[in-house]
Parts: C-alpha cells; structure tokens; sequence
C-alpha cells in the first residue's frame, strides 16, 4: 500500500510522542485518512519480527 508522507511524518511523531511518555497530538484528518494514519502507527507501535 502506498501511504501518503505526511500521514506516515504525523504517524511517527505520534507514535514518537507516546514512546517518549509526552503528550501525542493527533492530527486533524479527514475521515477518508483515518485508516491510513492508524495503520501507519500501528505498523511503528509493533515491534520488528
């Protein structure tokens, strides 16, 4: 799947704010991006197998 990179640049500096134990700003998004920006933080949140 081809993501868009600013969705994948707010996913990181979600997933970065939340490992870092600060406050993580969730983007304003259309409803349509939604899926795409949860599936790039749960694709950083897992650990590499």
């Amino acid at each position: 799947m081809k993501y868009d990179p600013e969705i994948l640049a707010h996913a990181k500096a979600f997933v970065n704010g939340l490992k870092a134990g600060k406050n993580a700003h969730v983007p304003a998004l259309r409803f349509a991006q939604w899926q795409e920006f949860m599936t790039a933080v749960r694709n950083q949140k897992e650990p590499a197998a």
